[in-house]
């Protein structure tokens, strides 16, 4: 009898309960507290598979017990939790938060999750904050979030994530982090969150990002894209959020070069992080007019032997630079007077004129204990305590015996010298005249008539040094692109080019997208390029490219191979017409023949000696006769 009444005491414990503002027993992994005014319920490291805030626990007696409080969590009303903590436990499914109506701070992050139900969360329409990191989300529906008006955090780090669904709509999103998940390709409609202020897509798989993927992102101030797979600074996805992005973190990817313009007109950028990749040479002008920029991280970048003393341009606010442990031999002057911490140690830097301007900044080498230089006799020496020579006559350095341009197009030559005191430098023409702008010598559309020999002097009290080129003018470069299929085009081209290379960079582009290709040069004169035609619209614009200039650009018309496709299929379908069409009659004609046969063979008298026919025979007759 004790046995029958129980669960019944048990049902009717739970429905008063329910009844009385849902004050019910919480299981005991659970802790309840106010932390200020707020509620917060904490069931992390519970090693809970189940998260049911109506079932009944059983005591350490195996019997239920109404009136014992099992936690500390006994008597709490759902509708008052606003923060709740189900982390760290074996979650397989996300539970029910019916009652739950006032929730605004829910974690889910470190159990095993897969799948978020479509109503899973749709009664916490207060939810501001939610944490699903490290479980094993592969898909989102695009409903998972539509009651959720007030979500403005999302983590969604160390799950499986291959892409989100276009039509997601979030409008006061505003934090979102899809850290080490799967994805490889962000395009512009996936990004439509017009609030969101922080997006994290380090450690996923993206190789590239389109030019319009940040469109959308009018206030995006911080973006973490570390380790992943760029070549390349993103410097056409940068511009759309030039005017808001105040961090922006590209370490440990496979960028091999910063240049000139990748980081240009970054009006609110404050912090650039460039640590842990491959860049083995900054060009000039590579940082340009970045008025709030505070902190450049170029640490740790083992392949970095090269940047160019006008690499930092226009940078007001510049006051940390970190080059510790890079492949720098010589450092030239980085003229940045706002400049206070500098980072150099782990570099096998040469004791020699490059450095004497560190010898007089010497206060701002953070680690000028551990920096040093090596001598001419390959022996260290303190940076810090070391006296490097002061006068050294001036010498001209990386300046190529000749070189090739491009008819029409600029061509800008930069001497560089180095020397103690600091050389002036000037060119001279191939009729001697002196040409204007220092250093530079530039030809903003140049011709066949300015061939020749042109010369580079750099002078300074120590003394005089003299470097000549020669600057050769060919015809410009003769572009046709064939359309092979809707995503292969040969490319093939009259002219020559302005350097040797086994590699060439192709861009596509149309009115809205960009793709940029590098090529392996195979044939003479001649390449094969696959490229995704989907991202294409009917006319498309194809340029061989030298870094970020145009060699030589042509159009070709996307529709072309679909026509081309289309009437391949039209012909196919017309001879697969024509042989069943054939099949057709000549199966008739065969049982016409049949027919008359029998028919001929009625009409026979029996009395008479039957008479054989060779049926081919009596067919040809047939036929003939009906004729």
């Amino acid at each position: 009898m004790n046995s029958f009444c129980l669960p019944i005491l048990l049902c009717l414990f739970v429905l008063h309960s329910s009844e009385s503002g849902h004050s019910i027993t919480f299981p005991e992994p659970c802790n309840c507290y106010l932390l200020g005014s707020v509620h917060v319920m904490d069931c992390s490291h519970s090693s809970l598979e189940r998260f049911l805030p109506f079932e009944l626990i059983l005591n350490s007696s195996q019997s239920y017990d109404p009136v014992r409080p099992l936690s500390d969590c006994y008597g709490v009303e759902l509708s008052k939790v606003v923060e709740l903590d189900l982390s760290h436990n074996k979650l397989i499914d996300v539970p029910n938060f019916g009652y739950f109506y006032h929730l605004k701070r829910l974690d889910l992050g470190y159990n095993k999750i897969s799948n978020i139900p479509n109503v899973a969360l749709l009664s916490l329409k207060y939810l501001e904050e939610l944490n699903l990191s490290h479980n094993q989300i592969s898909q989102i529906s695009e409903v998972t979030f539509e009651n959720l008006l007030s979500l403005s955090r999302i983590d969604f780090n160390g799950n499986q994530i291959k892409s989100f669904p276009s039509s997601l709509r979030i409008p006061d999103l505003r934090e979102l982090y899809l850290d080490d998940n799967l994805i490889e390709d962000i395009p512009p409609e996936l990004l439509n969150f017009s609030s969101l202020k922080t997006l994290s897509l380090a450690g996923n798989r993206i190789p590239h990002m389109q030019a319009k993927s940040l469109m959308k992102c009018r206030r995006l101030e911080d973006l973490n894209s570390a380790q992943n797979s760029f070549l390349e600074v993103l410097r056409q996805a940068l511009r759309e959020i030039a005017s808001t992005l105040v961090k922006l973190n590209l370490s440990s990817t496979p960028i091999s070069m910063i240049r000139s313009d990748d980081f240009i007109n970054l009006l609110t950028t404050q912090e650039i992080d460039l640590s842990n990749t491959k860049i083995a040479k900054i060009e000039e002008n590579s940082f340009r007019n970045l008025p709030k920029l505070l902190k450049v991280h170029l640490n740790d970048n083992p392949e970095l032997k090269h940047i160019h003393y006008d690499a930092f341009q226009k940078l007001p606010s510049l006051i940390l630079v970190h080059l510790h442990n890079c492949n720098l031999s010589r450092l030239h002057n980085l003229s940045l007077p706002p400049l206070r911490h500098l980072t150099l140690h782990g570099n096998p830097l040469l004791c020699d004129d490059a450095l004497t301007w560190l010898q007089r900044f010497r206060h701002i080498i953070m680690d000028r204990e551990k920096t040093r230089c090596i001598s001419k006799n390959k022996a260290y020496k303190n940076l810090h305590t070391s006296r490097i020579l002061e006068k050294r006559p001036p010498r001209i350095v990386g300046l190529p015996s000749a070189i090739t341009a491009i008819e029409r197009q600029s061509l800008i030559l930069t001497c560089y010298a180095i020397g103690n005191p600091r050389p002036i430098v000037q060119w001279r023409d191939p009729a001697d005249a002196e040409a204007p702008n220092g250093q530079f010598l530039m030809f903003e559309k140049i011709n066949q008539n300015q061939s020749g020999i042109y010369r580079c002097l750099a002078y300074s009290e120590a003394g005089l040094a003299e470097a000549k080129i020669f600057v050769e003018v060919t015809s410009p470069l003769r572009l046709q692109v064939y359309p092979v299929n809707s995503t292969v085009v040969v490319i093939t081209w009259l002219g020559k080019f302005p350097f040797v290379t086994s590699k060439l960079r192709v861009r596509f582009r149309d009115n809205s997208t960009a793709f940029v290709k590098d090529i392996e040069v195979c044939e003479r004169e001649r390449i094969r390029v696959q490229f995704f035609g989907k991202l294409f619209s009917d006319t498309v614009e194809v340029c061989l490219l030298d870094n970020e200039k145009e060699l030589a650009c042509d159009y070709f018309d996307n529709r072309e191979s679909h026509s081309r496709r289309g009437f391949m299929f039209l012909r196919l379908i017309v001879v697969l017409f024509c042989f069943f069409l054939c099949v057709y009659s000549l199966t008739f004609k065969l049982k016409r023949v049949d027919w008359a046969v029998k028919i001929m063979r009625m009409r026979v008298n029996p009395e008479m000696d039957p008479t054989f026919y060779n049926s081919s025979t009596l067919a040809v007759q047939i036929l003939t006769s009906q004729e």
